[in-house]
């Protein structure tokens, strides 16, 4: 019984996290069809930035653009002419979308892992 309510505590909070990105509404709905599907995507939107995540990447969405854990690097990427951003998984962007907004001239270099290693 208590894993039933962490789990509607868990889809509450969450509710509430993505509610302010996309719309309340539009985060039930997204959480209630992608139940069990951690690959499907949503789009958002923070600060005027519109970015796409997984289900799977929620709690990453959280660290990086609520909880600021990355916020250190700001004072470095300022003081930098022209950074350059690297990513280790191409694909995701909660990095790097909200420092390339912010710094129009940085490079950025991704890396995918092989398609041999997605099996």
């Amino acid at each position: 019984m208590t894993k039933f309510f962490n789990r509607i505590h868990s889809f509450f909070n969450n509710i509430v996290l993505l509610g302010p990105m996309m719309g309340f509404a539009s985060a039930f709905v997204y959480l209630v069809k992608t139940q069990g599907d951690s690959n499907a995507i949503a789009n958002a939107n923070f600060k005027g930035i519109p970015f796409k995540f997984r289900r799977r990447d929620i709690s990453a969405v959280k660290e990086v653009l609520l909880k600021g854990e990355y916020s250190f690097l700001r004072s470095a990427i300022e003081k930098t002419k022209n950074p350059v951003i690297l990513k280790g998984r191409a694909k995701r962007e909660h990095i790097s979308r909200p420092i390339a907004t912010r710094e129009p001239d940085a490079r950025q270099q991704r890396n995918e892992r092989s398609p041999a290693y997605r099996q």
